[in-house]
């Protein structure tokens, strides 16, 4: 956000680039990082980049203070060597502002325009005010660019930059969306909402027809929404399946409302669980966030990490269905493992005594710690003395 809030300035006439600086690092320094290379220089007609005297670095030099007309690139990054680097740059223009008692102000206008990828953007890492700059480049961006495009082309930029529209309506989202569902209503109810906000949404009645589509891959989902009561084929059978061919986000939408039916979800291989009658807003949230998180691994996940789990010096392999500490295996119970497994892979979350009234490797558990409720940071656990890892886990 350095580069939004630098162009966003306003300053009193005098002031250097020196002065400037730290609102283009100080996102960055909340974090304990830096860049290092300088934020903006001059950009004149004789020798084009690199002329002063304007310049916007940290370190104090002999730069001129900014005045009407002067053009400065605006150019944050960050660099971590050997993994990846950034840098967004923009020229921005040096205008006067209001004049008043105090002295003259100055501030800056943008003089290129090019949308920032939203899909790079992580909006529940920014503050009120950086929502609205981001908000704001975006929808100048659009209504500068508007006039040369085609009405197609402007289609594709707000649906593809989640820009908003010139008339200030709100921003549209793009992502192809399944949802699978019996209920021909909750399926034109899902499909008329999420549509709005500018995904794209195919609805099927039952499992069957989901696994035919991906897997001839007639639409390629980014999110899916799963019923779990529907004929033929359940929630939980048809997203055990979908796991054997693809890893996209899988979200619950269902009447079930039990603890034992959210946790069969995770483990079928669900990502998250909405119940019925369900919150729109909520289930926008939900769905751009697996959306996010999908779209920042590439859509893909590591074959190693999903056979295994690893927890420091314990690994549960769930092809073996075994696990070993420092290299040793460690003999658990059907019940130790299932439980160990499903808390491993469900961080955060807690778990109470609806496990006495599930069925499988759950009972033994339950009947073994009936006295009262289990959760993750809980009490010692057989399995939890059997691996080391009893505090952790």
């Amino acid at each position: 956000m350095g580069n939004l809030r630098l162009m966003d300035a306003k300053f009193r006439y005098g002031l250097s680039g020196a002065h400037l600086d730290y609102l283009a690092r100080e996102p960055l320094y909340r974090m304990g990082l830096d860049f290092k290379h300088g934020t903006g220089h001059g950009v004149g007609y004789l020798l084009n980049v690199h002329e002063g005297p304007n310049a916007i670095r940290s370190r104090v030099a002999e730069e001129g203070v900014f005045k009407q007309g002067m053009i400065t690139s605006d150019e944050p990054g960050l660099y971590i060597e050997g993994a990846y680097g950034i840098r967004l740059e923009n020229l921005i223009l040096c205008v006067h502002a209001e004049k008043t008692e105090y002295g003259q102000f100055m501030q800056f206008e943008p003089l290129t325009f090019v949308p920032f990828d939203p899909e790079a953007v992580d909006l529940e890492m920014l503050t009120g005010r950086d929502k609205e700059l981001f908000e704001g480049y975006q929808k100048q961006v659009y209504e500068t660019l508007a006039p040369y495009l085609t009405e197609e082309e402007k289609q594709w930029l707000l649906r593809k930059q989640g820009i908003c529209d010139a008339k200030g309506g709100k921003c549209m989202k793009t992502g192809n969306i399944l949802v699978i569902d019996d209920d021909a209503e909750i399926r034109e109810i899902v499909q008329v909402l999420l549509s709005s906000e500018g995904y794209t949404v195919e609805t099927v009645a039952d499992g069957m027809q989901a696994l035919t589509m991906l897997t001839e891959k007639t639409f390629l989902p980014d999110v899916i929404i799963l019923d779990i009561m529907m004929p033929d084929m359940d929630g939980y059978s048809v997203c055990k399946q979908i796991r054997e061919i693809s890893q996209v986000p899988v979200l619950f939408l269902t009447a079930k409302n039990r603890e034992t039916d959210l946790v069969e979800g995770f483990l079928a291989g669900g990502d998250d669980y909405m119940q019925k009658p369900f919150s729109y807003t909520e289930l926008i949230a939900r769905v751009g966030g697996l959306m996010r998180r999908y779209r920042q691994y590439g859509g893909q996940s590591d074959p190693q990490k999903e056979k295994q789990v690893f927890i420091s010096d314990l690994v549960i392999d769930k092809d073996q269905v075994s696990v070993t500490k420092n290299g040793k295996n460690v003999e658990l119970t059907n019940t130790e493992y299932g439980i160990l497994l499903l808390l491993s892979e469900n961080k955060g979350k807690v778990f109470s005594l609806f496990m006495k009234q599930s069925e499988g490797y759950f009972s033994t558990f339950c009947k073994q710690h009936s006295h009262g409720a289990y959760q993750k940071s809980a009490g010692k656990t057989q399995a939890g003395r059997r691996t080391g890892r009893a505090d952790q886990e």
